[in-house]
């Protein structure tokens, strides 16, 4: 039998296979490496078997593929140069470069649809879209009262503050880019490149992305109405889907990385389905219990009047079977591929 504790089997199997496997291990250490590799695998056999997919190519049925590329709304793309530029101004201002991950995370919320980063901007610490208004409102007249003082605008000064802050209006719309670049910074840049280093923003992420201020964004959120479906060609293409899976009695699965996505697909889902959650669709978070997700899961499986299932990629793309749907959408494609083919794996299995 093994060893009782983590010491006992380090001490009787791990330490003499490891030493056994170095470049100068010798003839005594080999052997001993080999008889106690033979006994740990005879004690093993019977609780691990690792087997490839190529096991269950026979059994599964064909899996089809199919990759979508669809082009962003005006808004969209407005908010994706507006953050390139913003990018390539923390740049030029001698900042360190962003964090990449964080970057793709502002940008997921761009690409999936305006209204997850219109959220993230409008309401995180309870501020709505007035208070970010009005925050914005201040900062000019705090502008304005140090262009007064000052008596004239600073270029290349020592001071980032003062040099930042002069010219800055709120009422400037973004820039005409460069044409040799999609998201280039032409030689004026938009108002939020004045505010940026001024202040704190008036929202942060908690979720990766507190190195970055969202003042880029509200030049291209004045006037923006939420809760339109058509500022999301993803969310368009979605919905599309869903209405096909019907008529051909699909159940779905959707995944994506980001909580505030499935909170707005929940949103459309309301108004465009009529839906309710717990009887036409589940969703599945971090926040799920255990006993709780046991219950969906089982449910979603026997049930033919859930259609759709809402599932965080981090929390539901390992250690599940939702082997009652037979379609899987990877809404926002993650930077660790691997958590998207998991994803995809939680029908293509044996029950």
């Amino acid at each position: 039998m093994l060893p009782g504790n983590k010491a006992e089997f380090a001490n009787m199997f791990e330490r003499p296979i490891i030493n056994g496997q170095c470049i100068d291990s010798t003839a005594s250490d080999k052997r001993l490496m080999q008889f106690r590799s033979h006994v740990l695998h005879s004690l093993v056999e019977g609780f691990v078997q690792r087997r490839s997919h190529l096991v269950l190519q026979r059994a599964l049925p064909r899996k089809a593929e199919w990759v979508f590329l669809v082009k962003m709304s005006p808004i969209q793309t407005l908010l994706y140069k507006e953050f390139i530029r913003y990018i390539r101004f923390q740049a030029e201002m001698g900042s360190s470069p962003p964090n990449p991950i964080k970057a793709f995370a502002i940008c997921c919320k761009i690409w999936n649809h305006p209204d997850v980063l219109y959220n993230a901007v409008a309401k995180k610490d309870k501020l709505n879209e007035q208070a970010v208004l009005e925050d914005l409102e201040d900062l000019a007249e705090e502008v304005e009262f140090k262009r007064k003082r000052g008596g004239g605008r600073k270029r290349n000064s020592g001071n980032t503050n003062n040099s930042t802050l002069d010219g800055f209006n709120p009422q400037d719309g973004p820039q005409d880019e460069d044409d040799s670049f999609p998201g280039g910074c032409s030689s004026s840049h938009s108002s939020w490149t004045n505010a940026s280093t001024s202040r704190a923003p008036a929202g942060k992420e908690k979720d990766g992305e507190s190195a970055f201020n969202f003042e880029w964004s509200l030049n291209a959120f004045k006037g923006y109405v939420p809760n339109v479906l058509e500022n999301g060609t993803k969310f368009e293409l979605l919905f599309i889907i869903i209405q096909e899976s019907l008529k051909a009695g699909d159940k779905l699965l959707v995944f994506s990385q980001s909580l505030l996505t499935l909170n707005l697909m929940e949103i459309f889902i309301g108004m465009k389905l009529q839906w309710s959650k717990g009887k036409e669709y589940f969703r599945l978070d971090g926040s799920t219990t255990g006993l709780e997700r046991e219950r969906l899961i089982k449910e979603f499986n026997k049930n033919p009047d859930i259609h759709v299932f809402l599932v965080s990629t981090r929390a539901g793309s390992l250690g599940i079977n939702l082997i009652g749907a037979n379609r899987v959408v990877v809404f926002d494609a993650s930077w660790n591929p691997c958590h998207d083919c998991q994803a995809v794996c939680r029908i293509y299995r044996y029950p």
